[in-house]
């Protein structure tokens, strides 16, 4: 370093030009070369289906065919040859570009990665996968008319020696259209085949599992455009059509408990986001509005505030997604699939939150209980917008991990976490006893294992009749010609009896009603079997007064009535209210005077015979011995009259006895 003294300004600025001359220095960076780009694919969790998702995502949302063949080796030990035809219209256009803008450059750029419509985001996604599965790729395509082979061979390259050109195809020609119909089965689009498959992409087990599990791995990534898109497009792999999975969420057992969240999001006036949660349960007709706020919880917004909010600018003008005419940024739905006869032990959806940008899969997001009570909770979430997909932490292979740290993934979380707490099935609980009285006033069929503790301990057990065998409509079904209540219709009715102060816990006076008498004779079943005749009793309305069964009781002999039968006619017209019943006592008495007592007080019909070949089980009482099923009935039909005023009208004010009133009476 000069030695000599600093005097004076324009000696500082000499000093400072001879320095940076003895210091300057040319620093060349480049690229990497293509050996690096190989390196980095193979080793970067690609498998099998994700490398093949990649490369039809293009193709999924403008061909109108896709199809795809897996060719085996000759042994049937490894993959061949992977061949995907479409018939996009345009093909590669800009094939004949040069840098960045060639469909074929691993740093592709294209305003469409900038549009929410399309599933490219990145540009990368096609050559790693390609990379990442085999050493040949070879893509046929027609543009404008012309048509282009292009090939690219990466053992090859990686030996170029100049960087720049490593990344260059090792074949690139023009072919005539009849050799472009050798190749492609369609009048347009492409065919991209990869060869030369990595030994390490498949096991020999999945070998030879191999269309079987590609087949579920196509369904469950395009099952939401598959079912989009069910009239304009067909995508087969190896000839059979891929088809879209069942929406669980509209089954008939799910329905009536999935629940839907849109969360909105805002721009406050210091440019923050500002998250809205609007929830929609439709089978029970809710709706509410809810705001993120400071302390990680969602409350309950209304009237001028959230006016308020609604009416701060939107965070992100693209990508919204309308659901009952409101409009959003996200959409999470839920439901219980504990009724569910598509859930076994192997598909269990354990709580897992499956994302969906544009209706393609986008991997999982696990939230899960300590106590598996979450095990029946399927959730999923839905998002358009490419800008709000980075903030959940989405990378170049289209998954996402959710680990940001941001107000969007504390958001979206908590209302996730929410949702499935409101869906979680613990046999414990007072939300599980709602749901399962729910599914047994819909008619839902509820497994055993599934049944409150509650109701569990009170089910009917079915036991076998002395006579007869129980038969297989016994076993949780009920036989069009049975009277016999299933375990989950007896479960509920008893339920509603309970409520009503007809069960356990009920006064003495309800319990004697169903009580069935013990020492009943048996023999009088085979001596009057025409003692049970059903439309009778409509003629005499008077003979069933609430008060009357201490007229009659249980065990009182039958032959009374043949002795007197001209005294009968007298007591029966105390509280006919006009002159033509005197008439009608004087007529029947004479003809049948021994089965008016039967059939008189409905009380009685416990003492009914019955068909036992038509009613071969016995439902164990609630609260003693066993009865048969119309017994059980018969009791809840002498409830409904306590209801009844003189006039036959029904006299309820408390609406939710009204409401088992109601239920009890359909």
């Amino acid at each position: 370093m000069n030695s000599k003294l600093i005097n004076g300004p324009a000696d500082q600025e000499q000093h400072n030009e001879l320095n940076n001359r003895s210091t300057e220095m040319h620093l060349v960076v480049g690229a990497q070369h293509i050996r690096s780009k190989v390196k980095h694919a193979r080793n970067n969790n690609y498998t099998f289906t994700t490398a093949l998702n990649e490369l039809v995502d293009y193709p999924i949302l403008i061909a109108n065919r896709v199809d795809i063949t897996l060719q085996k080796n000759g042994e049937g030990t490894g993959l061949y040859k992977i061949k995907i035809s479409d018939d996009c219209p345009g093909g590669f256009e800009y094939i004949l570009d040069t840098g960045s803008k060639n469909p074929f450059n691993f740093g592709y750029e294209t305003e469409d990665h900038d549009n929410d419509d399309t599933i490219s985001e990145f540009g990368t996604g096609m050559k790693q996968a390609a990379v990442s599965i085999g050493d040949k790729f070879t893509v046929i395509t027609k543009v404008n008319d012309k048509y282009f082979l292009i090939q690219f061979e990466y053992q090859k390259m990686m030996l170029e020696a100049d960087v720049m050109k490593s990344y260059n195809p090792t074949l690139f020609r023009s072919m005539s259209r009849e050799e472009y119909n050798q190749y492609h089965p369609y009048e347009q689009g492409s065919t991209l085949i990869l060869e030369s498959v990595l030994q390490n992409v498949l096991s020999s087990s999945s070998i030879e599992n191999l269309e079987k599990k590609t087949k579920e791995s196509l369904s469950k990534t395009y099952s939401k455009i598959l079912s989009k898109r069910k009239n304009d497009l067909i995508l087969t792999l190896n000839g059979e059509q891929i088809h879209e999975n069942e929406d669980i969420y509209s089954t008939d057992e799910c329905r009536p408990f999935t629940k839907q969240i849109v969360i909105i999001i805002k721009k406050d006036l210091k440019g923050d986001p500002v998250f809205l949660e609007y929830s929609i349960n439709e089978e029970e007709n809710k709706k509410k509005y809810r705001i993120y706020n400071d302390t990680g919880l969602y409350k309950i917004v209304k009237g001028r505030e959230l006016t308020r909010y609604l009416d701060l600018p939107d965070y992100y003008e693209n990508g919204k997604i309308s659901y009952k005419n409101v409009e959003g940024m996200i959409l999470i739905k839920g439901t219980g699939t504990q009724f569910s006869s598509k859930i076994n032990d192997a598909n269990l959806p354990k709580g897992k939150t499956n994302i969906y940008r544009q209706g393609r899969h986008q991997g999982c997001l696990t939230t899960g209980s300590a106590n598996g009570a979450k095990n029946y909770v399927k959730t999923e979430l839905e998002y358009n917008n490419k800008c709000l997909g980075k903030q959940y932490g989405t990378n170049y292979n289209k998954t996402i991990n959710f680990k940001k740290d941001t107000l969007f993934t504390k958001a979206t979380q908590e209302s996730i976490n929410n949702l499935t707490s409101s869906l979680q099935y613990d046999t414990s609980t007072k939300t599980a006893e709602k749901f399962y009285l729910k599914a047994c006033e819909l008619n839902i069929k509820v497994h055993e294992s599934k049944i409150p503790t509650k109701y569990k301990t009170q089910v009917a057990s079915i036991v076998v009749s002395n006579e007869h065998e129980i038969p297989n409509q016994c076993e949780g079904k009920k036989d069009e010609e049975s009277n016999t209540l299933t375990d989950v219709e007896y479960t509920s009715q008893h339920a509603l009896a309970e409520e009503l102060g007809i069960g356990e816990g009920a006064s003495d006076d309800n319990e004697t009603i169903i009580e069935e008498p013990a020492n009943e004779p048996t023999e009088e079943l085979d001596e009057e079997p025409a003692e049970e005749p059903v439309n009778e009793p409509t003629e005499e309305p008077a003979e069933e007064p609430v008060n009357e069964p201490t007229e009659e009781p249980a065990n009182e002999p039958t032959e009374e009535p043949d002795e007197e039968p001209a005294e009968e006619p007298a007591e029966e017209p105390v509280n006919e209210p006009t002159e033509e019943p005197d008439e009608e006592p004087d007529e029947e008495p004479d003809e049948e005077p021994a089965e008016e007592p039967v059939n008189e007080p409905t009380e009685e019909h416990v003492n009914d015979p019955v068909d036992t070949t038509r009613q071969p089980c016995d439902v164990v009482s609630y609260r003693k011995g066993s009865m048969k099923v119309h017994e059980y009935i018969s009791a809840l039909e002498r409830e409904l009259k306590l209801f009844k005023t003189k006039d036959d009208q029904d006299d309820i004010t408390d609406a939710d006895k009204l409401k088992i009133f109601n239920k009890l009476n359909n």
